[in-house]
């Protein structure tokens, strides 16, 4: 009896990894466009003092986002020539992603900033 339900539960785990093999995968951002302003802009307009800690949080997650994009691609799809200071070109990238049409933001945050910064810090 132990063997048989040892055998039945292998075979469900089979059937089951079956089921889930036969759907696409579909990749999920991390980030959405529309996260990133959210995050970058809910506490841009209130006085520190007066910001709640997660709003805080939520700010530097974003502002860490796009500190980690721009330097993996830094060099490689967009290049800094040291012209402009690193939290204007975060500023910059916040309001160019907010002026997007809404369909485009809940693309990856990633890719859309990649293609700002390429188009406004292009290498050559």
């Amino acid at each position: 009896m132990k063997h048989f339900c040892m055998i039945t539960v292998a075979l469900g785990l089979f059937s089951l990894q079956d089921g889930i093999a036969a759907e696409p995968w579909k990749p999920v951002p991390r980030m959405t466009g529309q996260e990133f302003v959210e995050r970058f802009f809910n506490s841009a307009d209130t006085p520190l003092a007066q910001q709640s800690t997660k709003r805080l949080v939520e700010r530097e997650l974003a502002l860490g986002y796009v500190a980690g994009v721009a330097d993996a691609s830094q060099g490689a799809k967009w290049c800094d020539k040291g012209l402009v200071k690193t939290i204007e070109i975060d500023a910059e990238l916040a309001h160019l992603l907010r002026k997007l049409p809404p369909e485009a933001l809940q693309s990856n945050a990633a890719v859309l900033i990649v293609e700002l910064l390429r188009n406004r810090f292009p290498c050559n």
